[in-house]
């Protein structure tokens, strides 16, 4: 309603991206824009579907190998976009990234495009297909152990089912046979630390990256890419990047956060973190994740708040450290050591001074 808007005669515009319902404007396409979109639907984004093309081949194969090559040139792709969430072009070098990325915020419009053109699905299925790779090693690859005691697999299917499956349910101690040096890797952390997974590893890393960027302090990206929360949580024991993504596309997100509170279908996002505290050890991840799916700066999140302190409450011994004051020191002991990352014996905390 209102005067009719004129339109131009000839209009010239770059990509499909710039026909956004939030941002499109025939008569005044900024110049930045139109060169920031082709840059990355002609220069950086064909070389990255490249190598999903090449990842999915590797994985029809049924090999586990990592496809090196085409690696080298999509880590160069990878970096870029990092670069273009900050500067909203395409770098010139790999070599000046962090001088071309300084220490500003990613540039909103740059994100949004990067929305657009569909980076974050391309990423996360580059991500999905490594994963996939790497459950594939883990039932070929052996790797020398000292002789004494070796794990063997009680189930090994159930292992198939789930490349995220702690170790722990699906092993048992045997005593050893010395005509069987050799033990198969059951560990994704494992898999993932082989030297052989060098590339793969630093591909992940830099995928990672890339999400972060594009979700940071943008409430739009953040709420997209949590779709694959997911996903996203069932990596977190790679330890690649995915602890840092979750809380990125959390931080100060609350109308996420009610959203997500508010959906029946949802909860297995809080439980997941919830049973690992009891089932995995005290690992701090999940208690950072659920702080931030708690509250909201000042703002609680009551639905979430429900479901969290009852029951950390109910599992305090499997949750909390014991702590005692012995000859004159403070000292903790996790009662369930053997699930985390603490000796079994008292250790001191603090020296209390003075004696008192």
């Amino acid at each position: 309603k209102g005067k009719k808007q004129e339109v131009p005669a000839t209009v010239l515009v770059g990509s499909r991206a710039l026909f956004r319902e939030d941002c499109f404007d025939i008569e005044s396409v900024p110049e930045d824009q139109v060169h920031a979109v082709d840059s990355l639907t002609s220069g950086i984004l064909p070389e990255v579907r490249e190598f999903l093309k090449s990842l999915q081949l590797a994985e029809l194969s049924e090999s586990g190998v990592f496809p090196e090559e085409g690696s080298f040139d999509v880590i160069e792709r990878l970096i870029e976009l990092d670069i273009f969430a900050y500067t909203g072009r395409r770098a010139t070098t790999s070599g000046d990234a962090e001088r071309q990325r300084g220490d500003g915020e990613p540039i909103a419009f740059a994100q949004s495009f990067m929305r657009d053109l569909g980076v974050a699905e391309m990423v996360m299925a580059i991500l999905r297909h490594i994963c996939n790779l790497l459950r594939q090693q883990r039932f070929h690859v052996r790797k020398e152990v000292p002789l004494g005691k070796i794990a063997r697999e009680d189930n090994q299917q159930s292992a198939q089912d789930n490349l995220f499956t702690d170790s722990s349910q699906l092993s048992r101690e045997v005593e050893h046979w010395s005509e069987v040096p050799l033990v198969e890797l059951t560990r994704p952390s494992d898999v993932v630390a082989l030297p052989a997974n060098r590339t793969a590893r630093l591909v992940c890393e830099l995928c990672y990256t890339v999400l972060v960027q594009m979700v940071h302090k943008h409430e739009h990206n953040s709420s997209h890419v949590a779709t694959f929360l997911g996903e996203i949580q069932d990596q977190l024991v790679l330890k690649l990047g995915a602890e840092k993504l979750l809380l990125e596309i959390l931080a100060d997100n609350e109308a996420l956060l009610q959203t997500i509170a508010n959906d029946a279908t949802k909860t297995h996002h809080i439980a997941f973190h919830l049973e690992a505290l009891v089932t995995e050890g005290k690992d701090p991840m999940h208690l950072r994740f659920l702080s931030s799916m708690a509250a909201v700066s000042d703002k609680g999140i009551e639905p979430h708040q429900d479901k969290i302190l009852p029951h950390l409450l109910a599992h305090v011994r499997e949750t909390l450290m014991e702590v005692r004051v012995w000859h004159q020191a403070v000292q903790i002991r996790d009662p369930y050591s053997e699930k985390a990352d603490m000796p079994p014996e008292w250790l001191e905390l603090v020296a209390i001074a003075g004696g008192a």
